[in-house]
């Protein structure tokens, strides 16, 4: 099986790069011609430094005019034209798509261009899917005609979880013979490796997320309002920026205010995230839909007790031992989870963190993952 040019597209560099470079290094070592595109405007923090590391891992990296949010004609348009030109300039074998906009102008683009293989992943609906008001509904709509539209193009449509598959296949956005499912984006776990749990106090949680309402965020601070009503002793850090691209964003003045009050701290945008979850006794994220939350991944690489909601994407991440589900968007039922937890013994936290990295371990290696992406690929591995 010869060497191919494969082409990697998402919406910003530095989520390419967190979340599609181990992918991306696998292909270099298999002697692949790798190429990435992402949008030319990113607010990830170290961007410079990042493209380094691409460039410096063999990657070459086509910066691209794609603005993450919104339904603007003429900005889709032109980033659709560009990422056409892109084609036609870099002739790859194979096009490989993530987050809405790749997967649709991306898939479009490549079939125009004579590309038969295309792949595509869907790590999440995103906000459009998050409400039922009428502006998500439209939303819905729209992009759902779109994905009707692009799709078919592809050879296969790799899921994140059986939920949105099961949408997908729902709504007719794409055949049942298209699709295929892996285990989220795969955590390296010598990167996040096990750490034991502190046994100093006060109890700490731990939520790294952006700060959106669909990630819960409102809920948690209200939880943690609940609890600090009744005197108890913990903290809860936030951790991730704000979106101001995304409708869902949450403002500063509002975690500012929360963090004022004592009811959170947040740390904002962090780099350093091993060492902030080392340091928790729970990893929270009360989500309302997720692909497969990269976040809590790494909290059971590094072997925390997770507590989440029942949703999709979250579910995937907590079984019997490990965790606890709530139900989606209830303050109530996540502040009495948050005191359960504080009233575990050290052993029973101990026992949850343990089998956390062992889920890690047996399902969410990112060489496992990155295996089943190169098979349903059909691309040549060392």
């Amino acid at each position: 099986m010869k060497p191919l040019k494969v082409l990697v597209s998402g919406n910003t560099l530095f989520s390419l790069w967190k979340f599609r470079r181990s992918f991306m290094l696998d292909l270099v070592r298999a002697g692949h011609e790798v190429h990435a595109s992402a949008g030319e405007k990113d607010d990830a923090f170290e961007t410079g430094s990042l493209l380094t590391e691409m460039q410096a891992a063999g990657v070459v990296f086509h910066a691209l005019p794609l603005s993450r949010s919104g339904l603007n004609p003429v900005s889709d348009l032109r980033y659709f034209f560009a990422y056409l030109k892109l084609c036609k300039r870099v002739k790859p074998d194979v096009v490989f798509n993530y987050t809405i906009k790749p997967v649709i102008w991306g898939s479009l683009a490549a079939a125009l261009s004579n590309i038969g293989r295309v792949y595509s992943m869907i790590t999440g609906l995103g906000y459009a899917y998050t409400g039922t008001a009428p502006k998500h509904r439209i939303l819905q709509t729209v992009i759902g005609a779109l994905y009707r539209m692009a799709l078919p193009f592809n050879r296969k449509v790799v899921f994140q979880n059986s939920d949105d598959r099961n949408l997908f296949l729902k709504r007719s956005y794409v055949a049942p013979s298209q699709t295929a499912l892996v285990a989220g984006s795969g955590i390296e776990i010598t990167e996040f490796p096990f750490s034991p749990l502190p046994t100093s106090r006060p109890f700490r949680f731990v939520c790294v997320a952006r700060m959106l309402k669909d990630k819960g965020i409102l809920e948690l601070i209200e939880a943690c309002d609940l609890l600090k009503a009744q005197g108890l002793p913990f903290e809860c850090l936030l951790v991730g920026g704000t979106d101001a691209n995304n409708p869902a964003s949450i403002s500063e003045e509002t975690l500012l205010a929360a963090q004022a009050a004592g009811k959170v701290r947040w740390l904002g945008r962090q780099s350093k995230i091993a060492e902030i979850l080392s340091e928790a006794h729970v990893f929270v994220l009360p989500s309302y839909r997720e692909g497969t939350p990269r976040s809590t991944l790494e909290a059971l690489s590094i072997g925390r007790p997770v507590l989440s909601t029942d949703a999709p994407g979250c579910r995937e991440t907590v079984n019997s031992s490990n965790g606890v589900l709530v139900p989606v968007q209830d303050a109530s039922a996540l502040a009495q989870a948050m005191k359960t937890f504080m009233e575990f013994s050290q052993e029973q936290l101990e026992h949850m963190g343990t089998a956390s990295r062992a889920m890690a371990e047996k399902t969410f290696d990112v060489a496992k993952v990155n295996g089943d992406l190169f098979e349903l690929m059909n691309l040549k591995r060392t």
